[in-house]
C-alpha cells in the first residue's frame, strides 16, 4: 500500500491505476479534490492523482462553490460533468453500492448527509 500511494500520489509513476472514489455529500467536498488544479499536491493522497488541470473546469468549480441559487449551481455542476466526461481524466467503469445495516434499537445515528461519515455523538440505544 505505501508503494502504491507513493507511486500514484507523489511521483505520479503509473500508466493506469484502479481505485474507488468517494465523493461524499457535496461536490465541493469530493469532486473538487479529484479535478481542481489547486488539488495537484504531490504527496497528498486521494487528491487529483491524474494531475489533470483545466482552466475551464476550475472556473466552473470556483463559481459553483459560492453559488447560492440551487438551480444555477446544478447547471454549473452539470456542465462540469459534461466537460469532465469529454476530457476523460478518470474513466468510471462501475458504481459500488454501499449497504448500511442497523438495529432498530440504535436511534439518532443518521444525522447528516454524510451518513456513516458523520459523528455518532447523538446516537443512543432504545430499551
Amino acid at each position: 500500500m505505501p508503494t502504491w500511494l507513493r507511486r500514484v500520489y507523489t511521483s505520479y509513476d503509473y500508466t493506469m491505476t484502479s481505485n474507488w472514489i468517494q465523493t461524499l455529500a457535496d461536490p465541493v467536498i469530493g469532486v473538487h479534490r479529484l479535478y481542481h488544479s489547486k488539488m495537484i499536491k504531490p504527496g497528498t493522497v486521494f487528491v487529483n492523482e491524474t494531475g489533470w488541470s483545466s482552466k475551464a473546469t476550475d472556473e466552473l468549480m470556483d463559481k459553483a462553490t459560492v453559488e447560492i441559487d440551487q438551480k444555477r449551481r446544478n447547471e454549473l455542476y452539470h456542465q462540469l460533468q459534461k466537460d469532465i466526461v469529454d476530457a476523460s481524466p478518470i474513466i468510471y467503469v462501475m458504481e459500488l453500492d454501499f449497504l448500511t445495516v442497523s438495529n432498530k434499537k440504535l436511534q439518532g445515528w443518521l444525522v447528516s448527509p454524510l451518513g456513516l461519515y458523520s459523528a455518532f455523538d447523538q446516537a443512543w440505544l432504545a430499551k
